[in-house]
């Protein structure tokens, strides 16, 4: 039951609308002139890997939850970080950090393989085979 309000088609649907909501709030968030952009954790490389952590889960609950909807996800934000850092560089007051890259890939890889391992754990199992045999 739970595994559908997670992973059914229903709830994918919801999942991508949220996926596509955070890219769009973190592309934003990501170009602001740096003192407008707001809070985080204090430590920026930090933030990073956060909030890329955080697309890579949605990102795998949107698509289905299979390896190789996994590695779409982590290639969607390795192309999301790198389009950051270059477009940061046309910014006034914002420059492109490869550090920032960094922990913007190491941020996706944890949260899309994090979701990729859970939601492998809560797929049905095959029942056992009968020990006894008809024959």
């Amino acid at each position: 039951m739970l595994r559908d309000y997670l992973l059914g088609p229903r709830a994918r649907r919801g999942w991508l609308a949220v996926f596509v909501a955070l890219c769009v709030v973190t592309l934003v968030v990501a170009l602001l002139p740096a003192p407008r952009a707001p809070g985080g954790t204090g430590w920026d490389k930090l933030d990073h890997l956060l909030a890329f952590a955080a697309l890579g889960v949605v990102g795998v609950l949107a698509l289905r939850a299979t390896l190789r909807g996994a590695l779409l996800v982590l290639t969607l934000l390795v192309v999301l970080g790198a389009a950051i850092e270059g477009l940061q560089s046309l910014v006034p007051s914002r420059q492109a950090d490869p550090a920032d890259f960094i922990a913007d890939l190491l941020g996706a890889l944890g949260g899309t393989m994090l979701a990729w391992l859970l939601a492998r754990k809560a797929e049905p199992r095959d029942s056992p085979p009968a020990s006894g045999r008809s024959d």
